[in-house]
């Protein structure tokens, strides 16, 4: 469906929410790059059941949301959706140097978490590739680090991803490389 990326064109760099300033996600080499908090996003018609891949390089620590079967394009302060504009329900994916976790958000409603898990080998190391399979038929995504299962989450209602988009989020304070981006249809 996706396979890059090899330019910004296409892509929605998230704004400043609330009074913040947003940083910028560039393209060099093959790759988005952003050294401060950015967002960026595109509406890449995720299928009911799908693969989005991409290699992940950072420095220090980092923290990456990836919203994923969104449809807005803008970033979305998870704290505050009752102030934000009207969006449909999403997945955010929380992948930090320590942890990850799965959170539903919904325009003015509390976000729900999933689930948590603790991943002690991305202190170790400052690259990984990532991979996140949902299917929405069983109600299931699942995070892979350098291919292996880390961690699946169920839902136990009805899917509550409204979109088809993704909004990949930089969250951390030091540079971070996103390459070799794709999505697929997943079997």
């Amino acid at each position: 469906i996706f396979a890059g990326p090899d330019s910004l064109d296409g892509w929605t760099m998230g704004k400043g929410g609330g009074g913040a300033v947003a940083g910028q996600w560039h393209f060099a080499n093959g790759a988005f790059v952003a050294t401060q908090p950015a967002s960026i996003a595109r509406d890449v018609k995720l299928p009911p059941s799908s693969s989005l891949e991409f290699d992940l390089t950072w420095q220090g620590s980092f923290a990456l949301a990836v919203a994923l079967y969104t449809d807005s394009l803008q970033p979305v302060r998870l704290a505050q959706t009752a102030d934000e504009p009207p969006f449909g329900g999403f997945y955010s994916l929380q992948l930090n140097s320590y942890s990850t976790q799965l959170l539903h958000v919904r325009h003015k409603e509390p976000m729900r978490q999933l689930g948590l898990a603790v991943i002690p080998t991305l202190q170790q190391t400052n690259r990984a590739r990532i991979a996140i399979k949902t299917s929405r038929k069983q109600k299931t995504i699942s995070l892979f680090l350098n291919g292996v299962l880390t961690k699946q989450w169920a839902e136990p209602d009805g899917f509550g991803g409204e979109g088809t988009g993704i909004r990949l989020v930089h969250q951390g304070q030091g540079p971070i490389r996103l390459a070799n981006l794709r999505v697929s249809e997943w079997d």
